[in-house]
């Protein structure tokens, strides 16, 4: 029997997160570390593992060789969701991009995306644009997880297609309610992070030559509303009250 995989703690996050299914697909798979997980784990019957490079599908490849698992994993060369078919895959990962990338690849494969059973979506920066596209385009945060590797807090989400849009406050494109319930220390400090973060982007914004202020407003009232959010959560409180 061949070693079991090693993750390293965001990877682990996401690959807790697969529920049982019948086809997962790990769009960016690397090295193929997830889907091996997922197929010792037997968490689904097939998965497809794409990447945009040959240079990770060859080690992908011989990773997999190594543990055994070619007949459960199918290694393809493509961009994004183009490597798939309509109703191919029932579970999609799409994690290790930034929050552009991943909501210009969800807009250019609305059909792929709504007709799946479940999206998991790891950003490295710029989350918040991930959960501003769901929230104007029906997709349900349903959970968000949290860790922290190597000093780095990431978050991944999982998703449900399908649903109505809704209208929310800014600050949850940036802390999504599913975020804010998990029971660890870490959301405060992901939240410290973030509210940080703005103060520095409003403070450079305000020191342009022709300051915007109605985006420097709009700023200070999500960072305003995080550090309610913030309070409530330290006060143990943890009711956000409404998403608008």
């Amino acid at each position: 029997m061949t070693k079991a995989i090693d993750l390293e703690a965001r990877l682990f996050m996401i690959a807790q997160m697969i529920p049982v299914c019948e086809v997962l697909c790990d769009i960016g798979t690397d090295h193929a570390y997830i889907p091996l997980y997922a197929a010792q784990m037997d968490l689904c019957k097939k998965i497809i593992a794409t990447d945009i490079r040959e240079g990770p599908l060859r080690i992908a490849k011989n990773n997999i060789e190594e543990h055994g698992l070619s007949h459960m994993i199918e290694l393809r060369l493509g961009d994004g969701l183009d490597c798939i078919q309509d109703h191919e895959a029932d579970t999609v990962l799409i994690c290790g991009m930034g929050g552009l990338t991943i909501t210009e690849m969800l807009e250019k494969n609305k059909r792929k995306v709504d007709i799946c059973n479940r999206l998991i979506i790891q950003c490295m920066y710029a989350d918040e644009m991930v959960r501003e596209y769901c929230y104007k385009n029906g997709l349900d945060i349903s959970e968000e997880r949290i860790c922290c590797d190597r000093n780095k807090l990431y978050t991944a989400m999982s998703i449900i297609p399908g649903g109505l849009p809704k209208k929310v406050h800014p600050a949850f494109y940036h802390a999504s309610p599913s975020l804010l319930e998990q029971k660890t220390d870490l959301v405060l400090k992901y939240l410290d992070r973030r509210i940080g973060l703005l103060i520095r982007i409003r403070s450079g914004m305000k020191r342009a030559k022709d300051p915007d202020s109605e985006k420097t407003d709009e700023l200070k009232e999500i960072i305003n509303k995080l550090k309610d959010i913030k309070n409530e959560r330290k006060d143990g409180k943890e009711d956000y009250g409404p998403l608008r």
